[in-house]
């Protein structure tokens, strides 16, 4: 169908009746070849001015139906003003989502021997640079949220210590420590100036696991307890502050054994004196809580063949038990 121009009989005088037409062609298919041309003519009505248009409903036009609407748009105007103040209130007196807590940076310096520095047999060639004892296990454990509180957050640890050793794929900064193979209780105390000076400030956490290469030495264990009461004086006079955690001597199981059980029954009263002088310590049971050294059960595989440092298995035992 075609639509051809529309012709309109619109005139101002007859605005209601007036109407438009439009012709339409339309094209049908004939029979054969011939075509047959149809007009029709469409009368549209026309649409009447805006200002011309009067009330169409069926009933006229109440002063009750105009006070209805009026009222309900009243009450749509009421029920979103008070949704608004709502909203306003609520902004106001509920606390925005707080961020997590920003993790306390505790500064740790470990003090000891081959133990300390992660070696996995009696010589040099068994303390490889990538080792991290029980340092390693450590310090991530006290990265961790604490259990069973998620809420929390764990501890930003770093180390100190002029020596750097252990594994490349933890954080650089707990590397520094002093755990020095074969070193005896004394030798740790004549660096302890040093030690302080490899940080701007002094540690927050100080623990200490030494007298193994004391009693290999045959130091008398009266000498072994005034060393070790040298040491923590040394600790109190330079970091005050400090929270040191004192630690029994692991078992070995080497002729010295005896030497360090008798060491061992004095850590305790060592411990107590230093608390009493005021320096924060912690004694902390490792000999009585751990058999992997020297002893026999089933944990002895924890433990070097030559029966004194701990495997690397029997590093995180160790901290787990300690």
């Amino acid at each position: 169908m075609y639509l051809t121009k529309g012709v309109s009989r619109h005139t101002p005088e007859h605005t209601e009746d007036s109407e438009s037409t439009i012709q339409a062609v339309s094209v049908t298919q004939g029979s054969g070849t011939s075509r047959r041309l149809q007009t029709q003519v469409i009368r549209v009505k026309a649409l009447q001015p805006c200002e011309e248009r009067t009330n169409t409903l069926p009933y006229p036009r109440s002063t009750a139906h105009s006070a209805a609407a009026r009222t309900m748009a009243l009450l749509a105007f009421l029920v979103g003003a008070a949704s608004l103040l709502l909203q306003m209130t609520l902004a106001n007196t509920i606390p925005p989502p707080s961020a997590p807590p920003s993790p306390k940076s505790v500064l740790w310096l470990p003090l000891g021997d081959s133990i300390t520095f992660g070696c996995t047999g009696p010589t040099i060639q068994d303390c490889h640079h990538f080792a991290g004892g029980y340092r390693i296990p450590l310090a991530f454990a006290l990265s961790q949220a604490p259990l069973g509180a998620p809420s929390l957050v764990g501890l930003n640890i770093s180390t100190m210590g002029t020596l750097t050793t252990g594994p490349a794929f933890v954080p650089p900064q707990w590397l520094a420590h002093e755990g020095h193979p074969g070193w005896q209780i004394n030798n740790v105390d004549d660096i302890l100036n040093q030690s302080l000076a490899t940080s701007p400030r002094p540690p927050d956490l100080v623990t200490i696991h030494l007298g193994t290469n004391d009693c290999n030495a045959n130091t008398p264990v009266p000498v072994m307890a005034r060393r070790m009461d040298s040491l923590l004086g040394h600790i109190q006079a330079r970091a005050p502050k400090t929270q040191v955690f004192l630690a029994s001597v692991i078992a070995t199981g080497n002729p010295w054994v005896a030497c360090i059980q008798a060491f061992n029954a004095l850590v305790p009263n060592i411990t107590t004196t230093w608390a009493a002088k005021g320096l924060a310590i912690t004694y902390v049971p490792m000999y009585e809580s751990v058999g992997i050294c020297g002893q026999p059960g089933a944990d002895q595989d924890l433990c070097g063949g030559h029966q004194i440092h701990p495997t690397s298995a029997g590093c995180v035992y160790l901290l787990a038990c300690g």
